[in-house]
């Protein structure tokens, strides 16, 4: 079964919620259902997951935006990716990770057998330490194809991890660092590390202390990428393909004077 078409908050009321997790391909739970809450003597939504993935051969897929599954959640989930799970794609954003979730997912994905190739953090509490964590993951990591970081108040420091790791890593070809606090100090490191590393074909970095000057300027150090910077305010939308100037792509400019991803 690809998906399960009963609403899990049902199947919880039929205490049949681990009983389905085993056998479907993918697990949706952008659609309003909360596995997060349990009652007492129930398995939390983290927990039921973990055992699913455990348990389902054919578990491809989990999408679990706004859980609330927190580190000691997401820590469980880790630990049973390396135990035989065939999943590859991986939403936990919004769920409240810090540090110690960022370092526990960043040591399953080390290990052997993994298979996951994208994985969504956006909206958490990472910071420069868990960002730190992550970078490391990627400089054995041969299977994480789009990294998604956007709103985790990482600063220069987690950026230049990053950077660092890219010089090593060449599976990652989507990373997504906007609406952070990297700066121009940050944003400069991930983008000289571009003319090295062969693999990452798109980089955003909108909302990122930058002015359109600061991003004009880099533009040079990009050869064959995509690279999203914010625009200034009343401008067309911009992008950087290769060493071209910015040309207005893209989509209408929010609010905030900064392109949408």
């Amino acid at each position: 079964v690809d998906k399960c078409p009963i609403p899990f908050d049902k199947l919880r009321k039929a205490n049949a919620v681990g009983l389905v997790l085993r056998f479907v391909r993918s697990v949706d739970l952008q659609d309003g259902s909360i596995l997060a809450d349990s009652k007492p003597g129930e398995l939390s939504g983290a927990a039921l997951l973990a055992d699913a993935l455990r348990r389902n051969p054919v578990l491809t897929e989990i999408l679990a935006c706004g859980q609330a599954f927190g580190d000691a959640g997401v820590t469980m989930l880790a630990a049973s990716l390396g135990q035989g799970s065939r999943l590859q794609r991986l939403d936990l954003s919004s769920n409240g990770i810090g540090e110690s979730g960022a370092q526990a997912l960043s040591e399953a994905l080390q290990g052997p057998g993994v298979q996951l190739s994208l994985l969504n953090l956006s909206a958490n509490q990472l910071g420069d330490s868990g960002c730190v964590y992550l970078a490391e993951m990627l400089r054995s990591n041969q299977t994480v194809s789009t990294l998604e970081l956007q709103r985790n108040s990482v600063g220069v420091k987690g950026a230049h991890a990053l950077a660092d790791a890219l010089l090593q890593n060449c599976t990652l070809l989507h990373l997504d660092v906007g609406r952070n606090a990297v700066g121009a100090s940050g944003a400069s490191a991930l983008v000289a590390v571009t003319r090295q590393n062969r693999s990452l074909v798109m980089l955003n970095l909108q909302d990122n202390s930058l002015d359109a000057v600061a991003a004009v300027q880099m533009a040079s150090a990009i050869g064959g990428k995509q690279v999203q910077f914010p625009r200034p305010r009343h401008s067309k939308p911009q992008h950087l393909l290769g060493g071209e100037a910015l040309e207005g792509v893209g989509a209408s400019r929010p609010a905030s004077g900064s392109s949408d991803v």
